[in-house]
């Protein structure tokens, strides 16, 4: 069984999704990791 079981959906002009995915590659992270992380407070450090 899935620990994480809620979906949260979110829309996006394609400036914001162009920006996300840009410091998503710069992260090593997935989306997902990524999203979570700040989520949580940390402070992202960019490869």
């Amino acid at each position: 069984m899935r620990k994480r079981n809620h979906v949260v959906p979110v829309r996006l002009n394609a400036k914001e999704l162009r920006h996300l995915d840009g410091q998503v590659a710069k992260s090593g992270l997935s989306r997902e990791e990524f999203l979570r992380s700040l989520i949580l407070g940390a402070q992202l450090q960019t490869n």
